[in-house]
Parts: structure tokens; sequence; C-alpha cells
């Protein structure tokens, strides 16, 4: 009965419909995640712009202040102020970040005090402070959040995160609420440390939140579509067996 002219007409029908509700809802998807690689990509190329653009001293990190590429102007602290982060992965290898703070001209905080921004300068495969350049410098980098968890000043002034609550009891500057992962410098350093990647930014999932909707939404019609084809089809035998009762099938303890 259901490989009827008509009824195979319908399963015919149904397959297409459901394939092509599928073939909808993951183009959708593929949008989707497309306008997140986009947005991704537009943000690390972005044009950095000054750092008081996007925060001030005493100011919050905002969220979209984040891997925001920045310029900053100043000049870096003395050699013993500096951190090194333990346990940091570069080109396959655990070392360290080197941090500086880098006290920014023409801003002081609120207390009147100088402000300085920390600044991963690179890394390094060894726990010694190396030393700083001298006078003022034009520093290119990427805003990153401070860490929320911290073991303390180690021996060495050594950390285990960028933490600023931790660091700023550890400098005679106000810092700022975030660091900043260096990527270019003028004058050129010639520290020797290795550049560090900066991570990729975090897109939020709402970047082409309407195509996936739409995506969602089309697997739904396609659930749809698949339950009335099942249901025309229950429909359709109970049909038949109820004009033939022969063909319907027998209770379980009924006699012959």
């Amino acid at each position: 009965m259901l490989t009827r002219p008509a009824m195979l007409g319908l399963h015919l029908l149904m397959l297409v419909a459901i394939g092509a509700m599928c073939a909808a809802g993951a183009w959708q998807l593929n949008v989707y995640v497309a306008a997140h690689r986009d947005a991704t990509a537009t943000r690390l190329t972005a044009t950095a712009v000054p750092l008081g653009a996007l925060i001030g001293p005493d100011e919050a990190l905002s969220g979209d202040a984040v891997s925001a590429p920045v310029l900053l102007r100043g000049a870096y602290a003395r050699a013993g102020e500096q951190f090194l982060v333990a346990g940091r992965q570069e080109q396959g290898r655990a070392g360290y970040w080197v941090v500086s703070p880098l006290v920014i001209a023409d801003v002081t905080a609120a207390g009147g005090g100088p402000t300085a921004m920390l600044v991963v300068r690179g890394w390094q495969p060894g726990d010694d402070l190396p030393p700083v350049p001298s006078g003022q410098v034009d520093v290119t980098g990427v805003l990153q959040p401070g860490d929320q968890e911290s073991t303390g000043v180690g021996a060495g002034r050594v950390v285990s995160s960028v933490r600023i609550p931790t660091l700023v009891a550890q400098v005679p500057f106000d810092l700022y609420s975030g660091f900043v992962i260096r990527t270019d410098q003028t004058p050129p350093s010639d520290d020797g440390l290795v550049a560090v990647t900066p991570p990729a930014p975090d897109i939020s999932w709402t970047a082409g939140v309407r195509n996936l909707g739409y995506g969602l939404q089309w697997g739904v019609f396609g659930a749809f579509a698949a339950f009335m084809w099942w249901r025309i089809c229950a429909d359709e035998v109970a049909r038949h067996r109820a004009a033939d009762p022969s063909r319907a099938p027998a209770r379980v303890g009924s006699p012959p």
C-alpha cells in the first residue's frame, strides 16, 4: 500500500523537500561560521588606535577593547621593575614572558602619579631579567584583560600570571586594568626576545546570529516535514487496515 504510484510520488516529494530544507539549514550555518571568521579577521587587521581612545587610567577594560590593536608612547621602567611570567609556551618551548611597565607619556592617575601599561615585550627561555630600551618608544600592541588568579610574586620577580591587582603593589606606578602584547616598536628593539603571538580574538556568538536562527529554523522545518511524512504513511496504513480487517495484525493472545 505504501508503494502505490500516489505514495511513491509523496515519498519523492518529501525526500526532495527535506533534502532542500537540510541544505538551506547547512548553508545558513556556514554563513554564521563565516561571519565569525570575518569578524575575527576584521579585529586582527584593524588599524591601531591611540590607547586613550579605548581606555583611560583607572578605567575598566571593556569587552569591545579586548584584542584591539593600540598605539602607546612612553618610556620603559627600569629593568628591576619588570616581571617574568612562568610557564608560557612559544614555538613549542616552555619559558617566560618578559613583562615591562611602560610609563605612558603625558598621562597621570587620579592621585596625580605616573601611569604605566604592562607590556609583554617578548618571550625568553631563561629566568633572567633582560635589559630594557632607554628613552621614549612608540609601541604597537594588542590589548588583553588581566588574569583572574595569581600565586603572588616569587623570587626573581617571577609570577604565574598577569594579574593587575597583584602586580600594582610591586611597582611605583598606577597600572591600567589590562596589558598589551607588543607586536611592533619604534625605535626597533634589539633585546633578543622572541615575539609573542597574541591570542585569537574572542568573538561573541551573537555575530551573525540571524543566520544561526535561520539555520535552526530550517532544521525545525525539516523535522516537521519528516513527521508529517511519517504521519501520512501511518494514516494510510491504518485506513487500509480498517477497510480490510484481514490485514490487521493479530492481537497477542487472541484465538486464531
